[in-house]
């Protein structure tokens, strides 16, 4: 039962670093636009000479497709096979029941982030924030 969550979360893992990936490339190919209308506006809205960096919507999905998508997914199915056996000696993780509320949970979680987080790029609202983190808690849980 152990190598069917593991698989999980490895499988969904690999899915986000294909998004990612083909989204990098389509960023790299300016097929997508580098810069959002929020991160335009905030840029006139500087003095002159105090210009802060500023990201595109695409560059924050992709930038956490790939941390957040792959890089976390993979290290839980890792970590739900060799932590058990490394630190108490055993075959199967104490609940097959939490591991997979962990990955029901984790999946729409990263969703949320990344959704949420590309619409506030094009939106002030502090709402659209709060939603995110919410989401984003849910992904850790």
């Amino acid at each position: 039962m152990t190598n069917g969550i593991c698989k999980r979360f490895i499988f969904a893992g690999f899915i986000f670093f294909l998004i990612g990936t083909t989204l990098g490339f389509l960023m790299f190919s300016k097929a997508i636009p580098e810069e959002s209308p929020a991160a335009d506006a905030q840029m006139e809205m500087h003095e002159e000479g105090e210009h802060e960096a500023s990201h595109s919507a695409s560059t924050f999905v992709h930038a956490h497709m790939g941390v957040y998508g792959w890089v976390s997914l993979f290290i839980f199915g890792v970590s739900y096979k060799l932590l058990p056996t490394a630190f108490a000696g055993k075959t199967r993780v104490y609940s097959f029941r939490m591991a997979r509320a962990h990955f029901w949970m984790a999946i729409p979680g990263l969703s949320g982030v990344l959704l949420f987080g590309y619409l506030s790029e094009f939106s002030d609202s502090a709402l659209l924030h709060i939603i995110q983190v919410a989401f984003g808690a849910l992904f850790l849980t």
